[in-house]
Formats: C-alpha cells, sequence, structure tokens
C-alpha cells in the first residue's frame, strides 16, 4: 500500500501545535483556529478522529464504521465524507497552505491521513513526557513540583471535551483522566514532602474543575489546607467543588 501522508513538499515542515485537551483548537505561530464548543460539527469530528489516529492511514470503510454509522446500521456515502473533507479543510485554511503541501489532511483513493509536510506537536504527548518525567524523580527532588505544575497546566480540560462519548474516545478519556488523577495525587505528596507550594493554587482548581468527584483526592487537599492553615485557599477550593458539581459536564463524566 502506497504511502499518501506526504504532500508536495517536505522542506521546510511549518508546526502547529495541536491542543485535545478541553476545546480543540490548532495554532500556527499567532494564528489559532478553534472548534465552537456550543456545538460540534462533522468536519471537526473528522479532523479528530484523524488527529487521535496519526501516524497511520484511515480508510473510508474505517469512518463509516466508527464515526458515520447510523442507529439502523446505515452508514454514510463516500461522497458525504468528501464533502466534510471539503469543508474541514475551509476551516483550516488559516493555519495551512493547501497551494503548498495540499493542506493537513489528504486523500486518495478512499483514505485519509495527516501531511506529514507538517510537524504537528500535541499537548497530550507533552503532557505524558511530563507525567513519566515527574515518576522518575525520586520523592524530594526539588524540582519536581515545577515538573508538575508543567503538567497540570497542560492538562486543562477533558480530554476533547467538547466530542460526543463514543466507543473510539472513552478509552483514550479514561487514560488521560487516570494520568491526571495520578499527577494530582503525586503533586500534593511532593509538595507536603518538599514545602513547594507553588503548584498548589493550580492543582486545587484542576481538581475541582476536572475531578470533583473524586473524594479521595479531594478529601486529601482539603486536608492539607486545614492542616496549613491556609482558610482563603481552603473556601476557594470547596467553592470550586460545589460550584464543579453542578455542572452538566462534571454529571457527564461521573456517569
Amino acid at each position: 500500500m502506497s504511502d499518501i501522508r506526504k504532500g508536495s513538499f517536505n522542506t521546510e515542515r511549518p508546526e502547529i501545535a495541536v491542543r485535545l485537551f478541553g476545546a480543540v483548537e490548532l495554532r500556527r505561530g499567532a494564528v489559532r483556529v478553534g472548534e465552537r464548543r456550543e456545538r460540534e460539527s462533522l468536519p471537526w469530528t473528522l479532523l479528530k478522529y484523524l488527529l487521535v489516529n496519526r501516524g497511520r492511514e484511515v480508510s473510508m470503510e474505517e469512518l463509516d464504521a466508527v464515526l458515520w454509522a447510523a442507529p439502523d446500521g446505515s452508514a454514510t456515502s463516500s461522497g458525504n465524507a468528501r464533502v466534510r473533507l471539503s469543508r474541514l479543510r475551509k476551516l483550516l485554511e488559516p493555519v495551512t497552505d493547501d497551494k503548498r503541501s495540499g493542506g493537513l489532511v489528504l486523500c486518495y483513493g478512499g483514505r485519509f491521513a495527516l501531511n506529514s509536510d507538517y510537524r504537528l506537536t500535541f499537548d497530550c504527548d507533552e503532557f505524558a513526557a511530563l507525567c513519566r518525567a515527574e515518576r522518575g524523580l525520586p520523592p524530594d527532588d526539588d524540582t519536581a513540583v515545577a515538573v508538575c505544575g508543567e503538567a497540570l497546566e497542560l492538562y486543562g480540560g477533558e480530554f476533547l471535551a467538547f466530542t460526543a462519548p463514543a466507543p473510539w474516545l472513552d478509552v483514550y478519556r479514561r487514560q488521560y483522566a487516570e494520568m491526571f488523577r495520578t499527577l494530582a495525587a503525586s503533586t500534593l505528596e511532593r509538595i507536603k514532602t518538599t514545602g513547594d507550594e507553588s503548584a498548589l493554587e493550580l492543582l486545587c482548581a484542576r481538581a475541582a474543575e476536572l475531578a470533583p468527584y473524586d473524594t479521595e483526592l479531594n478529601d486529601a487537599i482539603v486536608a492539607y489546607l486545614m492542616d496549613r492553615k491556609l482558610q482563603i485557599e481552603l473556601v476557594r477550593h470547596v467553592s470550586r467543588l460545589a460550584a464543579a458539581q453542578k455542572s452538566p459536564a462534571a454529571e457527564r463524566r461521573e456517569a
């Protein structure tokens, strides 16, 4: 099978930063393109599937089976998929150059792939790398809390937060959510060990917003804040928890 992932040129390889935590966003220099949070469009669904499955080609049959199949078992036509691709390329024009390299998404012979003429960097990959780095540091390492803070900063929301739940996506969501919970618990322990509270505020904010029903984590944070007599931070954290637990997004994650 031929490799369709290369466009017309492969010299400069312009970099596009991709955010998959929270709302999806692509950034090339100062130019940004992001999905609308109020509704999920079919072209964005196609892009998100290709981003998650980066590094390989995706067939029309796979898209039909995984993304476009209707409850009655019927699937989209190839023509509809191509229309969505055309709309997607239009959406991505601000961060790509179709004339130079064929665009970010290539299609040939019923197969789709990301164009390797672009160098993509992903927040989820950086997050995973920082989590691995943190696990390799000794308990009293004086740089560990800073590493934790970098990772917490990257985890700015649930993986593909504004995408409808689906079997192809849920496994990734669970994986990154578990990585976050492990990181958050480790961050708190490192704060206790080293006395470095530089990432405490960020930890509290992320725990309340993204894991409001994780009672073990949030009870540990509350206990630490009470022990340290950090009353302002304690009130803020409890208030954030109460607000987050009322949000539809938190209820969906808990379900």
